[in-house]
């Protein structure tokens, strides 16, 4: 059985947080996965409330940017998210959209995978 062993992802939206730990092996993943991750997990959280809304993912990862806006790729990890993302935007019925943004202007998200906001529950 696999255990968190750090902080890993985070996200931002509604004045809310979400921060979340890696699994061993995780950081053997391709780094799109990595990035897919807390936004699927984002979902899982927040898709209740985003109800009837189209929610705009930013991202600073471009090959996941493609990603939610094609709903389609051949890497079979990022499809299992994407399908997992997808069935979320119709279980809570919400639309699905991404923007990059630069990686400069990500900060509080990458302040959350790194803990730097000391919101770690651990």
């Amino acid at each position: 059985m696999s255990t968190p062993t750090r902080r890993a992802h985070g996200a931002v939206g509604h004045s809310m947080t979400y921060d979340g730990s890696s699994i061993n092996g995780q950081q053997k993943c391709h780094i799109a996965v990595k990035e897919m991750l807390p936004i699927v997990m984002a979902a899982t959280v927040w898709g209740k409330f985003w109800q009837g809304l189209s929610i705009r993912f930013n991202s600073d990862n471009t090959a996941v940017v493609a990603l939610l806006n094609a709903g389609s790729v051949k890497h079979w990890a990022l499809m299992h998210l994407m399908r997992c993302l997808t069935f979320l935007a119709a279980k809570f019925n919400f639309v699905i959209s991404a923007a990059h943004i630069k990686g400069v202007d990500n900060t509080l998200a990458d302040a959350l995978s790194r803990d730097v906001l000391g919101c770690s529950s651990a």
